[in-house]
């Protein structure tokens, strides 16, 4: 990530952009600029201790864009500071067609979100999301838990009890969920940003009589690896698919090759489809719940 420029005045005399505290004094910045082409950060003394402060970006320069101002009594700003309302998006794939349905959303992911985790985080059958809020300007906030409670509604939890460093000097970034220890329970693999660290944290969730079942796929008869294969589940209270590959999005890309699934009430599994990259198929019916289960030709 490269530093904008700072351009400081009337007369937008660049200055080597602070890396640490730096004091500009009204004298080198009198005035302010006419005209803002350039990408950079613009500051003017105008006068009766008053400045002006303006950022442009015109070039695929900065990854986000972010300064702190010391000694400031008061400020007025064109739009309103600290709104952190983004609206998410979800979309429900009907048959191949998505449909918007992010009016079902909790009001709770209207926030500045940097990424979500699916997973079925209590073994209900319906896929959970864990949303990672990027927070404040040095302040860690809770993520969140959105509970499928099916019908397109979701019950939404803060995160406090897997969330480090609550309102210390970093920001919620992206993480994964995989079974760490076999349990039959999703863990969390959490990031902290650029400020903050990795943490692993484990699921204790009471599932009571809910099964699992984890789906180890190994490579195809023809030697293809199991990046990209489809599996499809089916048991007496739902159907359910998931694709070999990386769960998540930015940051923590990985190849998650056991796929856990949440069984409900279900002890028995009628049906397991794993298809490669190269057609090929292998299925095994009548498999009991609650184990690790390898299809394929498993390499370590």
């Amino acid at each position: 990530m490269a530093a904008m420029p700072v351009y400081l005045g009337e007369q937008q005399v660049q200055i080597t952009t602070p890396s640490d505290e730096y004091v500009i004094n009204p004298e080198q910045a009198q005035g302010f600029a006419k005209s803002i082409t350039k990408t950079g950060w613009y500051i003017g003394y105008l006068g009766n201790n008053q400045w002006r402060v303006e950022w442009h970006l015109a070039d695929d320069l900065a990854w986000d864009v972010r300064a702190s101002f010391k000694n400031v009594l008061d400020y007025k700003t064109q739009w309103t500071p600290q709104n952190l309302a983004l609206q998410d998006i979800l979309l429900r794939n009907d048959n191949g067609r998505f449909v918007d349905i992010s009016s079902q959303l909790p009001t709770e992911t209207i926030d500045n979100n940097w990424g979500v985790v699916p997973g079925d985080f209590n073994n209900d059958t319906l896929v959970d999301f864990v949303v990672y809020r990027f927070g404040h300007l040095k302040q860690r906030v809770a993520d969140l838990l959105l509970i499928n409670q099916g019908n397109n509604n979701f019950t939404s939890q803060l995160l406090n009890s897997a969330t480090s460093e609550l309102n210390q000097d970093s920001h919620g970034d992206m993480g994964a969920a995989f079974d760490y220890n076999h349990d039959g329970k999703l863990d969390l693999l959490s990031g902290d940003d650029d400020n903050g660290s990795w943490h692993l944290y484990k699921n204790t969730t009471p599932m009571a009589d809910k099964h699992f079942s984890l789906i180890r796929v190994g490579y195809s008869q023809t030697g293809i690896d199991p990046l990209g294969a489809k599996i499809h589940i089916r048991t007496e209270q739902a159907t359910q698919y998931q694709l070999v590959g990386s769960h998540s999005a930015s940051h923590s890309q990985s190849l998650m090759n056991i796929a856990h699934f949440g069984l409900g009430n279900d002890a028995n599994i009628k049906e397991i489809s794993i298809t490669w990259r190269d057609g090929s198929n292998q299925v095994l019916r009548n498999q009991p719940a609650d184990r690790l289960i390898d299809i394929g030709n498993i390499k370590y």
